[in-house]
Order: C-alpha cells, then sequence, then structure tokens
C-alpha cells in the first residue's frame, strides 16, 4: 500500500484522487490517500503546494494549480529519459506530474480548439489541437508521469 498526502487546495482533491487512483492501476499497488497533517503518520507521496514539504522524507510532488486550468498552454518537456506535459516555463524539478496526468485524462487541452474547426457534434481532426499536443499525440504521456 502506498500512502499518499494531499497539501492543496481543498477544490483540487478529488481530481488528485483520480489520477492518483489511475496510477494505483497502473502501478499495480493499491493506495490510501488523505489530507496532510504534519505529526500524523509518514506517507509515501506528499502532492503539496508548500515547498517546505519537500524535505519531509516523501516523494514530493509539487502542486500548480495553473495546470488544472484548460486555458493553459502546455508543451512535452523531457525530464530523465520521459515526456512529461507541463507549462513550458516550469521549472523542471517543479512539474506537477499529477496535474498534467489530469489535463490528459479529462481531456483538457482539447477544450483549446475553437468552435470553427469542430463540426455540429463537437468533434474535430486532431490537426486542430493546439500544436504541442499534436506533436505528443502518439507519446504514452501519462504512463511518463507514473514512472
Amino acid at each position: 500500500m502506498i500512502r499518499i498526502s494531499t497539501s492543496i487546495p481543498e477544490t483540487f482533491d478529488d481530481k488528485a484522487e483520480y489520477v492518483f487512483r489511475f496510477f494505483s492501476m497502473l502501478w499495480g499497488i493499491p493506495v490510501a490517500i488523505s489530507r496532510y497533517h504534519p505529526g500524523v503518520g509518514k506517507p509515501d507521496i506528499l502532492y503539496s503546494s508548500d515547498q517546505q514539504h519537500r524535505h519531509h522524507g516523501a516523494v514530493y510532488i509539487p502542486f500548480d494549480e495553473r495546470l488544472y486550468d484548460a486555458e493553459c498552454l502546455c508543451e512535452s518537456v523531457q525530464y530523465d529519459g520521459h515526456a512529461l506535459w507541463s507549462r513550458p516555463d516550469a521549472e523542471i524539478n517543479s512539474i506537477d506530474i499529477v496535474a498534467g496526468s489530469y489535463r490528459l485524462l479529462t481531456f483538457l487541452d482539447e477544450r483549446q480548439v475553437p468552435a470553427e474547426a469542430r463540426d455540429q457534434r463537437g468533434t474535430f481532426f486532431s490537426s486542430a489541437l493546439p500544436a504541442a499536443r499534436q506533436r505528443t499525440a502518439k507519446l504514452p504521456l501519462v504512463d511518463h508521469h507514473a514512472q
């Protein structure tokens, strides 16, 4: 069992849990997710907006609220041999792989496709996607985030 704690705005808890449960399926290991309370148990993974939590002994994943906004422009960023989905100006050690995965799993980048590129059902050709998303459409980005 992997113990995951979050210290992010509560409005994002369900989104983070969705991603961690998806990661759990990829890992083949169950997860227990809870809010972070200093001094109450030690998590294996800490998803937090507080940079000071980097040094609490858990794997630290930095929270980036901007990635949850459908209008945020993202780009493939290389890290340790893997392509990650993030803001192009994000510092390499501050990439929020949870929010990046949420964007991909819920098709947030597809919301950037203009109405005139869609048919009456709202569908569109992949060539209407933002250029950065077109370049990475064949990459298993969420799998890279989970690794």
